[in-house]
């Protein structure tokens, strides 16, 4: 799914037994509720939101239940902007990639597509 950045990310799964135990994962680790994440079960349906969405929250997000998994990704679109010491852009990015760099001096912003 994609998600703008700032936006909240909705991961859902539904399973065929209710109020069963799922580990919410992101790139392999456990993921705990906190400010950042909500989880909730209702009935048969496990929910995973992400608030508040940047780039460190573009990954891999997987649900586990038993010996079960499944698996989806979360884009995050949105500007990283950077201040260098050189005037040019420092790496090569194309108009076919993910990011389009735009450079002002010394002030560069990947914007994603």
């Amino acid at each position: 799914m994609e998600v703008n950045e700032g936006e909240t990310a909705t991961l859902t799964c539904e399973v065929n037994k209710p109020d069963v135990k799922a580990i919410w994962s992101k790139q392999g680790e456990m993921i705990l509720p906190n400010e950042k994440y909500t989880i909730t079960v209702v009935n048969t349906v496990h929910t995973l939101t992400i608030k508040d969405c940047d780039f460190e929250d573009d990954a891999e997000y997987t649900i586990t239940i038993d010996d079960h998994t499944s698996m989806g990704n979360v884009f995050v679109i949105g500007t990283l902007r950077c201040c260098l010491s050189r005037g040019s852009c420092p790496f090569p990015i194309t108009a076919k990639d993910k990011w389009l760099c735009c450079s002002l001096g010394i002030l560069h912003e990947l914007n994603g597509k």
